[in-house]
Order: structure tokens, then sequence, then C-alpha cells
């Protein structure tokens, strides 16, 4: 029996050191990397980089620096989207073939350029699709995060920046893509939220957002809004 015992402690100090050098070895970080550039050409049509990428396996968190997402901008235009960290904490099923759910999402100083060229385009990209499947709707995003928080952010639509901070908890997300309009339709709901724009006072609340993005244009189709005191 003590033998047995034995035979069983080495196996499990074997197992526990190759899972150590397999986490810290970083192949785990340039897997992830690779794969998460792959899912967002694929389904954004955007190319992404990532500089650097920590992951805490052990408590379900990475941190990814120097993050850019890049759309249809010319040589020597900023970027669709930029970001100097996110912090990512996952749940246990964060990832799967279409939604990504997570019990938080931070991003510091994340900087959002929307440009409307000439021709009526803008740099938002859309999904690689193949030829029969261009007449089909494409989810693109389709996220649920216990919280979401944005510091120190900033939006820019051509010449227009807007500053602002923002948090939520229980933030739900969805975009599809529409090929026929070469557009997007979304919905975004979130049981409390804090928005800062600039030096305006916050707002506190929850909200519910129906939106669509066209070719020059970005739409409302819908929006509520319930403040803390409960006034809509």
């Amino acid at each position: 029996m003590k033998r047995r015992y034995k035979v069983m402690l080495t196996l499990g100090c074997v197992f526990g050191v190759g899972l150590w050098w397999f986490v810290q070895s970083g192949w785990t970080n340039r897997y992830v990397v690779e794969r998460a550039i792959a899912e967002v050409e694929k389904s954004l049509g955007a190319k992404l980089s990532i500089q650097k990428l920590r992951i805490d396996i052990w408590n379900g968190r990475a941190i990814a620096e120097g993050v850019v997402l890049r759309g249809k901008e010319g040589a020597g235009e900023p970027a669709l989207f930029e970001a100097g960290e996110i912090q990512i904490e996952a749940g246990f099923a964060s990832f799967d073939s279409s939604r990504v759910d997570l019990r938080g999402l931070v991003l510091k100083e994340p900087k959002f350029n929307l440009v409307t060229y000439p021709d009526g385009t803008t740099n938002i990209p859309g999904p690689k699709m193949k030829g029969t499947e261009r007449s089909v709707l494409e989810s693109v995003i389709d996220w649920r995060l216990g919280r979401l928080e944005v510091e120190k952010g900033d939006f820019h639509w051509n010449e227009q920046r807007t500053p602002f901070e923002f948090q939520a908890r229980g933030f739900v997300a969805r975009m599809d893509y529409l090929p026929a309009s070469r557009s997007y339709k979304g919905k975004v709901d979130s049981a409390a939220i804090r928005y800062r724009e600039g030096t305006y006072p916050a707002l506190e609340g929850n909200s519910s957002l129906e939106f669509r993005i066209g070719r020059d244009q970005i739409h409302i189709d819908k929006l509520s809004y319930r403040s803390v005191e409960g006034s809509d």
C-alpha cells in the first residue's frame, strides 16, 4: 500500500512540475495571442496586434498590453482601436464557439477612432466571408460581462473628440453584421452603469440601447435609461 502511495505521489509531482513548466514556457501566451488574432480577423475583418500578454491561469486572469486593432485605415492614420492595457477576468465557460462570458473586463486608456471618408465609407471593416455566406447574418459580438470598466477613454469621430469613463455591471452586448447593406446592428443592456463624459456630471442607472452603424452614420433605434433615483 505504501509503495502505491509513493508511486501516486511521484506521478503527482511530475505532473505538477510539467504543468508549471508548460505555463511558464510562454507557449500558452503565444497560442492565446495567435488564436485571438485569427478569430478577430475572421469575425471583424480587422487586424489585431498585442505587444505583451501575461496569463495567470490559476486565478483566471490575463493582462494584455499594447493592444491595437486596425480596420480600413490608411498608412499613418490612427488605428480603429488601441489600448495601453486590457485586463480580463475569465469565468468557467468564458469562451465557446459563439459567446464570450467574462467575470470582468477593464480597458485602460482606450482610444476609439472612427473615420468617415469622402466616399461615405468608414474605417470599420466587415467579417471575412465566403461567397456562399455573403447573404447570411453574421454575429460578430456576443458578450456577457459581469463587470466592464473603461478608464480614461477617448472616442474620436473625424475631428470630434469625446473623453469619457464608463463602469457597468451585468453588461450584455450583441452586434451582427448585415452583408447586404454592409452595416452593423446591435443591442447593449446593462443592469447598472456609471457614465461620465468630460467634465459633465456622471450619469448612474440602468440602460438599454439598440443601434445601427451604417456607411456614414450611427443610428440610435431605441434608448431607455432609468436613473438611480428611478426617473427615466
